[in-house]
């Protein structure tokens, strides 16, 4: 059973973590019962097994749009009531959902015999949703956590309230120490979470997201030394945290393209909140000086985003996290092209990165010594595609095995 409240709402970049999950266990011949939110009691049969949709009582999670099949994105209140409800619900107002979900009869009957009960998050709801289940019905409980918890926190108020971080620290060890199996995704959430809390030594595995389970397209020929180049960075900013502000990736990358003789255009490929907005205009005038433009497009499908990342001939990430590695870095990978990323020296994505030939890692917060790495790297990779050789860890094949095996040997 698997617990997702966010589970078939597009663009949730958790559904790719839990689709990946289903398909797993369907290719071992296991039955799945996935647990989402929506806007009322129901059941379906499919192909790997039973969804499930729990009634959310207090509307976060809806169910599809008329003629459409995807649900709609949860209702995004507005600042002063996402600060209120951030503040009186512990974890987060997605518990309303998870008390209703755990005592579910649906999720109790389809429940029954099940070997583990596994949440994947955020929302951290999920975990006690989850945890509650898995006492109910006698199952072993696997958290796979996508982002830390108090460990690198999403949510600003763990940074700021000592009680609240005291609230949710009780609930997130009492949560862990149940789980036969935690899942994370880069050696430094192990690190960081292990060092915190050592009971959780003998049972954190590192399963990364990995490179795409899609067919790649066809890199374009080599184009002419003569043509415009094209820089893509796809993705949010700000919108997905405050300290991914684009002038981390813009100005460092400037110093670098002022001193490089061809020319071009950086595309800003996804969602930009208002505030990135901002801070993109105040930097096209800068660019236009040395020849080069900014570009913004709006976001698209995901196999169009793939078709899109081939067709640059470089591509850029901004990771300001030290503990986690965007998905985005294995799509970026996945597609053969140069990758410039700014990101924290010895952060997780610098680690990776580190071993990866065509990844040139750039401390954003270094200054003026960036320059001549960019330029070495623009020079010697922007006229064609390379031939990029990718360890075989991020490959679906040996995360499923790894996945797999850590469920099997319980």
């Amino acid at each position: 059973m698997i617990v997702a409240p966010f589970w078939g709402i597009s663009g949730h970049v958790g559904n790719y973590r839990v689709d990946r999950f289903v398909r797993w266990l369907g290719e071992s011949g296991l039955r799945v019962v996935i647990v989402r939110a929506g806007g009322s009691d129901r059941e379906y049969e499919r192909s790997w097994g039973v969804e499930i949709t729990v009634r959310d009582p207090i509307g976060l999670y809806r169910d599809p749009a008329p003629g459409s099949k995807s649900p709609t994105p949860p209702r995004k209140p507005n600042a002063f009531r996402r600060s209120a409800a951030n503040f009186i619900f512990n974890p987060d107002p997605t518990i309303v959902w998870a008390s209703r979900a755990a005592k579910n009869p649906l999720v109790m009957k389809h429940g029954e015999g099940s070997r583990w009960v596994i949440s994947s998050g955020p929302p951290e709801s999920g975990h006690v949703c989850a945890a509650r289940l898995a006492k109910r019905i006698g199952a072993g409980l696997a958290v796979d956590m996508r982002d830390g918890w108090l460990d690198e926190p999403l949510k600003p108020l763990l940074e700021r309230s000592r009680i609240r971080r005291w609230r949710e620290g009780r609930l997130e060890s009492a949560i862990l120490r149940q789980a036969e199996r935690i899942f994370v995704t880069s050696d430094v959430w192990k690190e960081l979470l292990e060092k915190r809390l050592p009971f959780t030594r003998d049972k954190t595995v590192i399963l990364y997201n990995g490179y795409p389970n899609l067919e790649m397209p066809q890199a374009p020929v080599v184009r002419p030394s003569s043509e415009r180049i094209t820089l893509l960075h796809a993705g949010r900013f700000m919108h997905s945290s405050l300290e991914r502000n684009p002038r981390y990736l813009l100005e460092p990358l400037l110093k670098g393209l002022s001193r490089v003789e061809r020319k071009g255009r950086v595309v800003l490929l996804g969602q930009l909140s208002r505030d990135d907005m901002a801070e993109v205009r105040s930097w096209r005038e800068r660019y236009d000086e040395y020849g080069w433009s900014i570009e913004i497009e709006e976001p698209v499908p995901r196999e169009a985003m793939m078709r899109k990342l081939i067709e640059a001939d470089a591509l850029l990430l901004l990771s300001t996290s030290n503990a986690a590695v965007p998905s985005k870095l294995f799509e970026y990978l996945a597609v053969g092209k140069p990758i410039l990323a700014f990101t924290r020296r010895g952060s997780a994505v610098w680690r990776i990165g580190k071993s990866i030939r065509h990844v040139l890692l750039v401390d954003y917060r270094e200054g003026e010594e960036v320059g001549g790495a960019q330029k070495n790297f623009m020079d010697s990779c922007l006229d064609g595609v390379i031939s990029a050789s990718l360890p075989d860890l991020y490959h679906e094949s040996a995360l499923s095995e790894l996945f797999i095996s850590n469920l099997m040997k319980m």
